[in-house]
C-alpha cells in the first residue's frame, strides 16, 4: 500500500481536550498522558495495516488500506483511549461528545436525508441513550434496516432508563450472531 494506491483510506486523529489535560495535570504529566495515547493509536493503525505518515503534536494521520480497516482502527482507538482515560482517572464523557456529534450530524442533514450511527460498543449509554436524545430535541425519524445480517433490536429498557419503542428499529450485532466484534447501528432521518 503506498499513498498513490487508489484504495487506500487516511485517518486523522488528535486527542480531544489535550489543552485542559495540561490546566489539570501539568505539563510533565499531561504530557506523558498524551505520548500514552499516541501509543495506543498507533497499535491500533498497526494492526489494521496501516502506517503513521505524520504527527503533530498531539495529532496524527495515517494511512490504511481501506475504508473498511480505516473503521475499524477508529473503533478499536475508542476503546483504547477510554482504557488510558480511566487509567489516569478522566471522567468518562464519551456519551456526552456523541450525543453532541450525533446532534450536529442531524442538523446539516439536507430534509429527507439520511445518516448512519454506528458504535462499536455494547454500552446503551453510547448507543441508545444518544438516539434517545436526538429523538427528544429533533424531529428525526429511526428507519428500519434492511439486511440479511443476524442482528438483535436496540433496547428498549436498561437500568432504570427507558427509551423511545422506536429503537426496536436499531440494532445490536453481537459477536456471536456475526463473528465480529460487537456493534450498534441505527439508520437515521431528517
Amino acid at each position: 500500500m503506498t499513498l498513490a494506491s487508489p484504495h487506500c483510506a487516511i485517518l486523522f486523529a488528535d486527542v480531544s481536550g489535550s489543552t485542559s489535560l495540561y490546566e489539570k495535570l501539568g505539563d510533565q504529566r499531561a504530557l506523558a498522558a498524551i505520548d500514552r495515547v499516541l501509543a495506543e493509536l498507533r497499535k491500533s493503525i498497526a494492526f489494521q495495516s496501516g502506517r503513521v505518515i505524520k504527527t503533530i503534536g498531539d495529532e496524527l494521520m495515517a494511512v490504511l488500506p481501506s475504508a473498511d480497516a480505516a473503521m475499524q482502527a477508529a473503533c478499536d482507538m475508542q476503546g483504547r483511549v477510554q482504557y488510558v482515560r480511566r487509567a489516569i482517572g478522566a471522567p468518562d464523557d464519551l456519551p456526552r461528545l456523541q450525543k453532541q456529534l450525533l446532534i450536529r450530524g442531524f442538523d446539516i442533514l439536507a430534509p429527507g436525508g439520511s445518516l448512519i450511527y454506528a458504535t462499536c460498543t455494547y454500552n446503551p449509554a453510547e448507543n441508545e441513550a444518544v438516539v434517545q436524545a436526538l429523538l427528544e430535541q429533533r424531529p428525526a425519524t429511526l428507519q428500519p434496516i434492511t439486511l440479511p445480517v443476524s442482528h438483535s433490536p436496540g433496547l428498549l429498557q436498561w437500568k432504570e432508563y427507558t427509551y423511545d419503542a422506536r429503537m426496536q428499529h436499531c440494532w445490536r450485532l453481537y459477536p456471536h450472531q456475526t463473528g465480529s466484534v460487537g456493534f450498534f447501528v441505527a439508520s437515521i432521518r431528517a
